[in-house]
């Protein structure tokens, strides 16, 4: 159990819960009268568990053997996870890609390849394909991570590589999004304003502004609610209020905009 702990703990520092949480409604029963439960939350084909980071390279933590082997992965998928994001192994063709694609298709699971993919913003479909196709059509294969937490400034650019990419393959492209950020957290992010954190004046309008240029299929967020406060002489664990308020803006524009909507569980 140690072992596994310390494997873990080195493997994954984010956990994600993705699941088709903002296309559901509520079921009318009509033989019965009656509402019955939403699809949402009695099929578990509905939900995906992804994490980040997957097993790392040789070297990564100083002189650590690789952890990109079969018996990595089949932990991961024996955990319950479906898919996990590279994190320190990057590049379509690099060699601990390959390598990791072909863990994650033995274990079953799914990986998603890091790299900087925004890059072919201005490429054509075609230059797409030929660039990164070969990679992206393996069958351990996901998608791509494409950027994590842009500011809405971002979106037109973002907005242009997904016109392309969604025309070169059927992968998933990542793109993951700030967290709703309270004023009196402002200083932690050197900002002291809506506009300045996001390019926005909001975060409902960061979100939907998202929605409206960026027409991928889900929205992915991460928030981390769980906290642990050790000032005292016993630890007190509590919940972070705004991750709350999070869930509702991003749920209700899920649904709005017909998205998936993709949320942090916990780092």
């Amino acid at each position: 159990m140690r072992k596994l702990r310390k494997l873990l703990a080195m493997i994954l520092s984010t956990v994600f819960l993705f699941g088709a949480v903002g296309c559901g409604g509520s079921q009318k029963d009509d033989s019965k009268g009656a509402t019955s439960q939403p699809a949402f939350w009695t099929s578990a084909e509905n939900i995906r568990i992804g994490g980040f980071v997957a097993p790392v390279p040789a070297n990564y933590y100083g002189d650590n053997e690789s952890y990109i082997t079969v018996e990595r992965y089949q932990e991961l998928k024996n955990a319950g996870f479906d898919f996990i994001v590279g994190h320190a192994e990057t590049g379509f063709k690099s060699a601990d890609v390959l390598q990791a694609l072909e863990c994650a298709k033995e274990a079953g699971i799914q990986y998603v390849v890091n790299a900087d993919i925004l890059v072919f913003a201005n490429s054509t479909p075609e230059r797409i394909q030929e660039a990164i196709g070969s990679t992206l059509e393996q069958e351990g294969c996901f998608g791509a991570f494409a950027v994590d937490e842009p500011q809405a400034s971002r979106y037109a650019t973002i907005a242009k590589l997904w016109e392309k990419y969604r025309l070169a393959t059927d992968k998933k492209l990542l793109i993951n999004l700030l967290p709703y950020i309270v004023e009196e957290d402002f200083p932690m992010y050197n900002a002291t304003t809506y506009e300045e954190l996001y390019s926005a004046p909001s975060y409902e309008a960061y979100i939907e502004y998202y929605c409206q240029q960026v027409k991928n299929d889900f929205i992915s967020v991460d928030i981390y609610p769980f906290y642990e406060d050790t000032s005292g002489v016993l630890p007190v664990y509590t919940l972070y209020e705004p991750w709350l308020r999070n869930l509702e803006i991003v749920e209700n524009l899920a649904i709005k905009y017909g998205r998936e909507h993709w949320q942090c569980v916990q780092g």
